[in-house]
């Protein structure tokens, strides 16, 4: 990613020059490993795992489906900088009752969430002390 030491242009720079060492024959993971800034697929060597439409980036998203099993793809850019990527594999899995368990998940740890919020707010207000002077 782009940053106060590196320019846009040196980082697009940077990045084709690692994608055509993958190309070259070198390790994606180590590669991965060693130059991606991603907190998550990093320290996996680069491994995003499986992901479903909608997780990702417009632009990753868009690569990621377009792609051709085992090619390297062109360098692009999303707002979280440049990337490049190689699918592996892709399927088709019916995951309707995953996908209802992790809604009716994050509906309830939001609401478990707003009621801690309000509590915590409320607890900070009744323990506040505040003194009005009258400078005159």
């Amino acid at each position: 990613m782009p940053s106060a030491i590196r320019d846009e242009q040196s980082t697009e720079n940077e990045i084709n020059e690692i994608r055509t060492r993958i190309i070259n024959g070198e390790d994606f993971r180590e590669l991965a490993g060693e130059y991606s800034e991603d907190p998550g697929s990093a320290k996996k060597g680069g491994e995003l795992d499986w992901l479903g439409k909608g997780v990702l980036a417009d632009e990753f998203e868009k690569t990621m489906i377009e792609s051709e099993i085992g090619a390297t793809s062109e360098v692009f850019q999303t707002q979280f900088g440049f990337h490049f990527l190689e699918v592996l594999d892709k399927r088709n899995h019916d995951k309707t009752n995953k996908l209802i368990e992790d809604r009716a998940y994050q509906v309830l740890y939001s609401r478990k969430y707003e009621e801690e919020l309000e509590s915590t707010l409320r607890a900070m207000r009744s323990e506040a002390f505040v003194e009005i002077k009258d400078l005159d």
